[in-house]
């Protein structure tokens, strides 16, 4: 059982601050990029301090305040100063929690910048609406392009204003990038990574030769900086793509996905599995009376007309009108 109003500092929320509902792997990734990358304010209100990631939120180091709430009621909010905060994020719950803890959001500051996590999409572009200051985020509608250009091996690009913009790490940086938003990327440390560094753009180089050259003209080798080990590590840069690279379908596989869907949309599943074994059914006889004539038109001929329930015509191989029997 969890006690509500539980925190770890004491003493009023700080303002101008970000508030971080949660206590899942989302929440705690979301706490360490907004203290350590964003270098901001962090209130954590978690679930349980004991359970899930709420004791590794607790124990990170730019955290203002952690306060234990079962849920994210008024008295929590309150509790959090989100009349002064400058933005939430609702990552944990349901989607009927984290709608009611966003309007009580807004009702004490309107204007407040609102990031909720919701399972139904099309109910979260109705509260976007409703908000204007709201996104609600899908973690599987964001995660599913990422997963599908990982399988066609194509860059995960974002359109931006008819550009389709992605990340190029190290060799993958052409001329053409658009700016360097990362160095010092290590994978086994990647606390040492900075975004948008100093060093950031075109100029870095010529400001560098610069340097070297000082007021004498020619290149001292001598007056380059050492470079230490801190420097070394991997770059990642904003490119751009001329366009979204085209996946090629052909058009038979269009063409089937094109009447499977229209037909799960007019029958149900036992409708199509009436109309399936009837469709066997009358491949089955055509193939029986193309068995005993060994004529593949007639056979077919004929098992139209006993699927349309119509008599069968004479024979024009077994004599006249008035030879052949009749079948009612």
């Amino acid at each position: 059982m969890t006690q509500d109003g539980q925190g770890s500092a004491g003493g009023e929320a700080p303002t101008g601050h970000y508030i971080v509902c949660g206590g899942n792997a989302l929440a705690h990734r979301l706490v360490v990029e907004l203290t350590e990358h964003y270098d901001v304010p962090v209130v954590a209100l978690v679930p349980d301090r004991s359970r899930d990631h709420g004791p590794r939120i607790a124990q990170l180091p730019g955290v203002a305040a952690v306060l234990e709430y079962g849920t994210v009621t008024g008295e929590a909010l309150g509790a959090a100063g989100a009349a002064t905060a400058r933005g939430i994020a609702l990552v944990d719950g349901d989607d009927q929690q984290n709608i009611h803890a966003a309007l009580g959001a807004e009702e004490r500051n309107p204007g407040i910048r609102i990031v909720l996590r919701v399972f139904n999409q099309r109910l979260g572009e109705h509260i976007e609406r409703l908000l204007p200051n709201c996104a609600a985020l899908s973690g599987s509608a964001t995660a599913a392009p990422a997963f599908a250009n990982g399988v066609l091996g194509r860059p995960n690009s974002v359109e931006v204003d008819g550009r389709y913009l992605y990340i190029a790490h190290d060799e993958d940086i052409t001329a053409s990038r658009l700016c360097l938003v990362a160095d010092r990327i290590d994978r086994r440390d990647l606390t040492r990574v900075r975004l948008l560094p100093d060093s950031a753009g075109r100029a870095a180089e010529f400001i560098a030769l610069a340097r070297r050259l000082g007021d004498n003209g020619p290149a001292d080798p001598s007056a380059a900086p050492p470079t230490t080990p801190e420097d070394h590590g991997g770059l990642a840069a904003l490119q751009a793509l001329t366009a979204e690279p085209p996946l090629r379908v052909p058009w038979t596989s269009r063409l089937r996905w094109t009447l499977l869907d229209a037909l799960r949309y007019v029958t149900g599943a036992r409708m199509r599995l009436v109309l399936g074994t009837a469709l066997v059914a009358v491949v089955l006889s055509t193939v029986v009376l193309w068995t005993a004539n060994r004529d593949a038109g007639w056979s077919v001929y004929l098992a139209l007309l006993d699927l349309a329930g119509a008599a069968q015509p004479d024979d024009p191989g077994h004599g006249g009108a008035c030879s052949g029997s009749h079948r009612w």
